[in-house]
């Protein structure tokens, strides 16, 4: 007990809580706050979103340069548009697991 008394990390980590638990909408906000424990340190929640959103852009630069040359390379080839987005489908199932996994790992999970 002395030792989470006088640990500094404890304390600060007890204000970030409180803090949130305070922003709480009344008696059935903090009651809903208290319910959804366990709740992630700051670092783990930085971490989290950025393992959310990692794979959103990822995902959305891949569409983004597959919808340019689905517009582009039909004007320069023979290629049909539609041939390039059956093509991009295919290959975006592969890319979406790739960046699943990319978010997961920066998660920890």
């Amino acid at each position: 007990m002395s030792e989470i008394l006088q640990n500094k990390k404890y304390s600060q980590s007890a204000l970030e809580y409180s803090k949130d638990f305070r922003s709480a909408p009344g008696a059935a906000g903090a009651a809903e706050f208290i319910e959804s424990a366990p709740h992630l340190s700051p670092e783990e929640d930085k971490k989290n979103k950025k393992g959310e959103l990692l794979p959103v852009i990822a995902q959305l630069l891949f569409w983004a340069a597959a919808a340019a040359l689905i517009i582009v390379l039909p004007v320069f080839t023979p290629v049909k548009w539609w041939v390039l987005a059956i093509v991009f489908n295919i290959i975006f199932q592969f890319f979406k697991k790739k960046t699943e996994k990319l978010g997961s790992s920066v998660r920890g999970k």
